[in-house]
């Protein structure tokens, strides 16, 4: 898929003007807006971020030593958070696969005598669903509150996941509803890897849909559930993945950021350094060399309600060269937390400051 194809496919935001003479409509408008316009803000494909300059796929792989990106990305599961509005009644996801060759199929998350494989769709749980004020979106572990999802392959390589109805209402976007989407692939086939993105079938009817990384950031990191990250174009670039705590969030507190397999300096990276950098509301907090395998990176720092993190993989070397770069990642939080604005402390939401005839923006 072209650059241009995967920026087309990225957002559809609109812009309407209104000019508003009273102070008390304009908080009304705004605040009703606000939720809203973060919702629609979140990517309809999963690997992107919110500057628009970091375009990159998921890497799954059964292989503790993958031929294709050089050893260590043992990534056989899949987890992230899918968004519809409530009232909306489409179920169903594509699964897009930009390999060439060793395929997954559906039945290879399906294979009968291993009880890793599977394609289970599954509930938030907790009081406040999505949105904990600990910063951690917990998943219904109960295998009687999961179904298996349908699973049927596709003209362009990928497969299409069907039958998805685990859904609960979402604290974090009210008036919406988010489920989780949980795959693991089989681990007895040798070479099985698959760059992949995540995409939304039926177009429009489905762009109303969204998709959230979820945060996971157990010490020491479980091997299964980070996400190893590829670079799609060719040549060298950057990783960039934003995340947040939610507005509600208790801290502050010390957290963790884990990585692995950056490559740093070897040949998966033609040899080339990777660096790091992890920024706060913009301004940069760590830094440093991404380092190689066998060795996890931890970084901790301090995260707070309101404020929003970008993790930045620099100079990591895309599949147009042989091997490629993949670098697995553990975050924190969820991703669709970046794409809200948090109330300021002490209350005084949008618009409470203005007191005169004004122009509202309303994003849709």
């Amino acid at each position: 898929m072209s650059l241009n194809a995967k920026v087309a496919k990225k957002y559809f935001l609109g812009l309407i003007i209104l000019p508003i003479c009273c102070l008390t409509l304009l908080n009304i408008v705004e605040k009703k807006s606000a939720e809203a316009a973060s919702y629609w803000d979140l990517p309809t494909y999963l690997f992107t971020d919110k500057s628009g300059d970091s375009d990159y796929d998921q890497y799954i792989s059964p292989n503790p030593d993958d031929p294709k990106t050089g050893k260590g990305n043992y990534t056989p599961r899949f987890r992230f958070l899918l968004y519809r509005p409530k009232g909306n009644p489409v179920s169903s996801i594509d699964i897009v696969n930009y390999t060439t060759k060793n395929k997954p199929e559906c039945k290879d998350f399906r294979a009968s005598g291993h009880n890793e494989a599977y394609l289970k769709n599954r509930y938030v749980t907790g009081s406040a669903a999505d949105s904990n004020s600990d910063g951690i979106t917990r998943i219904d572990p109960s295998s009687a509150n999961a179904t298996d999802m349908g699973c049927e392959e596709n003209s362009d390589g990928g497969f299409t996941l069907s039958g998805i109805n685990r859904f609960r209402d979402s604290t974090r976007f009210p008036g919406f509803e988010v489920t989780v989407i949980d795959m693991s692939i089989r681990d007895d086939v040798s070479g099985l890897f698959a760059d992949v993105d995540t995409d939304l079938k039926g177009l429009p009817l489905n762009s109303e849909l969204r998709l959230s990384y979820l945060g996971d950031y157990i010490d020491p990191p479980d091997t299964a559930n980070g996400v190893s990250l590829s670079r799609w174009q060719p040549g060298y670039g950057k990783i960039r993945i934003d995340f947040a705590p939610p507005c509600n969030y208790d801290g502050p507190s010390t957290v963790n950021i884990f990585w692995k397999d950056a490559d740093s300096g070897l040949d998966a990276n033609g040899n080339e350094d990777v660096t790091y950098r992890l920024l706060q509301d913009g301004r940069q907090i760590r830094s440093g060399n991404a380092g190689s395998i066998p060795t996890y990176k931890k970084r901790s720092f301090t995260a707070k309600a309101g404020s929003k993190y970008t993790m930045i993989f620099d100079h990591v070397r895309g599949r147009g060269s042989n091997p490629a770069n993949t670098i697995k990642v553990w975050f924190p939080f969820d991703s669709a937390s970046a794409f809200i604005d948090c109330p300021p402390p002490g209350g005084g939401g949008p618009g409470a400051t203005l007191g005169t005839c004004d122009t509202a923006n309303i994003h849709f």
